[in-house]
């Protein structure tokens, strides 16, 4: 019992180093203690039709994804854009940043293409909460 509070103990604080504790981020997905990703909640857009032309009368939402990369320490802030309907994704943007909150680098991708969402990873357990989000709205 001491062995599961100390690893609780200690997954609290690595979370709470990520990120302000708060409702806004939403935990989506993680990968062998390596990685964490969260969404915006307070940031989802939903509308209807995608920059994109071939999208352009789909069901669409643009959100804010986090990822906490502990083996890098560093934190990964985007900007993607997903199509429910066709069950694709594109990143419009990125920024990384050190544990210690200073910027590593920016990355602007408004032109990116769509990608299909490959089942069974991080981009589908994103796409499957913003669905939900969506059907709850």
């Amino acid at each position: 019992m001491k062995k599961i509070v100390l690893l609780l103990i200690i997954l609290m604080s690595i979370a709470g180093n990520c990120f302000a504790s708060d409702n806004r981020w939403d935990w989506v997905a993680s990968c062998s203690g390596e990685n964490d990703w969260y969404i915006d909640t307070e940031t989802v857009q939903f509308y209807m039709g995608s920059s994109n032309w071939i999208h352009s009368k789909h069901n669409c939402a643009k959100v804010w994804l986090l990822n906490c990369d502990y083996t890098d320490d560093v934190l990964r802030l985007s900007r993607v854009e997903i199509d429910l309907d066709c069950v694709m994704i594109r990143f419009l943007s990125e920024a990384v940043y050190k544990s210690d909150k200073t910027q590593v680098s920016s990355d602007s991708t408004a032109d990116a293409e769509f990608k299909n969402i490959i089942p069974e990873t991080v981009g589908e357990e994103v796409y499957k909460k913003i669905r939900k989000l969506k059907n709850n709205a």
